[in-house]
């Protein structure tokens, strides 16, 4: 009996040794058996690794920690992924997704997963060390980086497979494009921000609140708008006055040098506030980086991004205006600096002295365009008519009204008249019982030299010519 059992057991010992052997022979170009098949069986993907990223970026609880190429690709994964898009079993797109949809999109959150592990890792491991790779060069990679993500991820994005794709891409682009130490060219990070932008506008809220604390300090660090004003730990006291002209950013290591990558950087950070406008408890843990990096773009020397810093700033004022009560002097002080920027450096310190006082509201009124002479007379009656606390600055804003009745401009004075008629209206609305007297006994003010100064015209000739 045991001699029957010992001659069937090697009988089948023999057959599984000539199967292993004809499998190992198998033809790559065979497409009934695709190569590394029993490979990727014995290794099945752990859906633990795909959780959300926590904790200054290292994986979640239960994963390995390593970062997120190392965890989803190895190196012998990353053969086999590499043989795969060679020797495949079927058509592929240009993608690498097996199928002839012709780049429409996923059908599913797993298709897209798969195609995210087996496509997406190799492509941004190489974009991100394209110096020392070999397989490809820096035009090829830039163009896989743009066929392979920015024309898959838009911002009408489903949000679900915005959702997946985030979890696993979220700290590879932050390293391609946020990192001092990245060594990918200004085209491959101009692309990583484009396609996290993407992602960012597309994905849901509960992802969009796990994101912000990890991306901000990032974008931080890569703006260099940390500590701006250099005060940190300086005393109160010692620290610059509200008037003096503030400067601009300065070429500190980890800040981005390309412009355009840095305008890329600012439309991530627009797209970031207008995700969380309306949102007050996703920033107010992060208000400070928040508002360090709206200044930072109204500071930067570049006169695009300090558009943007202006728009970042109208968008975060507008939307979460209780959070920034202690922000406006520091906001107010970044933003006058754009308005005598002239895309040049004018060392006024080597003339006079370390630190220079502007009158910004000043050098407003004798602008030279009479556009903006006139929207700055309509802002100050704004200000006049419609903040809460005009009677505390009206003392200062009614000498640059009386300013602009002598203005060059006929219409700008009939303007500035106006707007001076529309306060004086609001000024007898607030003091109706004080001036009621005086109405019904038709008295005339002291300063109205018994009324004989109403009767004065405006004047049509400009001062110039006085």
């Amino acid at each position: 009996m045991s001699s029957n059992v010992d001659a069937i057991w090697a009988e089948m010992q023999q057959e599984w040794r000539a199967s292993s052997k004809k499998a190992a022979q198998q033809d790559p170009h065979n497409p009934t058996l695709p190569v590394f098949a029993k490979k990727r069986d014995k290794k099945p993907r752990r859906p633990k690794e795909m959780s959300l990223w926590m904790n200054g970026g290292t994986a979640a609880k239960g994963s390995s920690c390593r970062v997120l190429y190392d965890a989803f690709a190895t190196k012998g994964e990353i053969e086999n992924c590499a043989g795969d898009n060679h020797d495949g079993a079927g058509p592929r797109n240009a993608d690498g997704v097996e199928g002839n949809d012709g780049g429409k999109g996923f059908s599913s959150v797993s298709a897209m997963v798969d195609w995210l592990h087996t496509s997406v890792p190799l492509v941004l491991v190489a974009a991100q060390h394209w110096e020392g790779t070999e397989q490809a060069q820096p035009a090829d990679l830039d163009e896989q980086l743009n066929d392979r993500l920015l024309s898959r991820f838009h911002a009408s994005t489903a949000p679900d497979l915005a959702d997946a794709a985030l979890e696993f891409l979220l700290r590879p682009l932050v390293c391609l494009c946020l990192s001092p130490e990245t060594s990918a060219r200004d085209t491959s990070r101009l692309a990583a921000c484009r396609v996290l932008a993407n992602l960012l506008s597309s994905c849901g809220d509960a992802h969009l609140v796990t994101t912000v604390p990890y991306l901000v300090p990032y974008l931080v660090t890569r703006l260099n708008c940390g500590d701006l004003d250099g005060v940190a730990g300086v005393p109160e006291k010692m620290r610059p006055l509200p008037e003096q002209k503030p400067q601009q950013m300065a070429r500190a290591d980890g800040r981005e040098v390309c412009e355009e990558v840095r305008e890329q950087i600012a439309e991530l950070v627009m797209c970031l506030l207008g995700r969380v406008s309306g949102k007050p408890t996703v920033l107010v843990h992060s208000i400070d980086e928040i508002v360090s990096l709206v200044r930072g773009l109204m500071l930067d020397d570049f006169g695009k991004i300090k558009l943007i810093g202006c728009e970042a700033c109208e968008v975060l004022c507008d939307a979460h205006a209780p959070l920034l009560l202690h922000f406006g002097e520091a906001m107010a002080r970044s933003a006058s600096s754009c308005l005598t920027h002239n895309h040049m450096q004018v060392p006024v310190k080597a003339f006079y002295e370390g630190t220079t006082k502007v009158n910004y509201l000043t050098m407003l009124c004798f602008d030279r365009h009479i556009a903006v002479r006139r929207f700055f007379y309509q802002t100050l009656g704004h200000w006049l008519l419609n903040l809460e606390d005009s009677i505390d600055i009206e003392p200062h804003v009614m000498p640059f009204f009386l300013t602009g009745l002598f203005d060059d401009d006929y219409s700008t004075r009939i303007l500035v008249f106006a707007l001076i008629e529309k306060v004086g209206e609001k000024y007898e609305k607030m003091n109706e019982v004080d001036l009621r007297e005086k109405r019904q006994l038709g008295l005339d003010a002291a300063w109205t030299y018994d009324g004989l100064a109403s009767d004065v015209r405006l004047l049509g000739s400009t001062h110039g010519s006085m």
